[in-house]
């Protein structure tokens, strides 16, 4: 596959894909369960944001939803919903680190402790910056450029490492890289890159992740 920014932008559009439609699942369609909505994104290619509509739907030939881990996939509807029970339209960077951090007991706690950072004070930080987004009522829910960023960064970085899934660290790396409030936030922690990428080698212990499920394999 490759450092492609093609296939790069193609999962971010496909990660505003699943966020919409689980949006129709939570609110006006329930007949939508979590395994459909996946399904969509190893077949169809997602919406065309030059023209505002749907485009025909083709084969994914680079890469789909399928190169995100479980806990990745879980922790980008996490922030959905945490921007939703919010009343926030845009997801931000603070929705996906609050996610990261509720989604997984280990990964994110561990980045943050190695580099002498409290999670629970992070957390309350990270939650102050979510009271103080834009409140906005109805319309479809998106990502926010900020996101956007920080997802693109976070797929670069795994395809650098050698990683055949974007896992949690992935994106909490691309967060801290995203350069917004909330990088700010891990910033004023303590966290560096230098930091990151040196915990995250200590987390994995020379592995690579070559499954869905490597979160379960770093237990701390």
């Amino acid at each position: 596959q490759g450092n492609s920014p093609v296939a790069t932008s193609e999962l971010v559009r496909m990660v505003e894909l699943v966020i919409f439609l689980t949006g129709l699942k939570n609110r006006n369609f329930p007949f939508f369960s979590s395994s459909a909505i996946l399904s969509v994104f190893s077949r169809w290619q997602s919406c065309c944001h030059n023209c505002g509509r749907y485009c025909e739907p083709k084969k994914i030939n680079a890469m789909n939803l399928n190169n995100l881990t479980i806990k990745s996939q879980e922790a980008i509807q996490k922030a959905q919903m945490i921007a939703m029970s919010n009343q926030q339209q845009q997801i931000d960077t603070a929705h996906i680190l609050k996610a990261l951090i509720e989604t997984d007991e280990n990964v994110i706690p561990f980045l943050l402790k190695k580099q002498e950072a409290v999670p629970k004070v992070v957390s309350q930080i990270v939650d102050k910056q979510i009271q103080s987004l834009p409140k906005v009522s109805g319309g479809n829910i998106y990502l926010s450029g900020s996101a956007q960023t920080a997802l693109q960064k976070a797929i670069i970085f795994a395809q650098e490492q050698g990683d055949e899934y974007v896992s949690l660290e992935h994106f909490f790396y691309g967060i801290l890289m995203a350069g917004d409030a909330t990088s700010r936030i891990l910033k004023d922690a303590g966290i560096t890159e230098k930091g990151t990428k040196q915990a995250i080698q200590d987390l994995r212990k020379g592995s690579k992740v070559t499954s869905w499920t490597p979160e379960a394999e770093n237990k701390t």
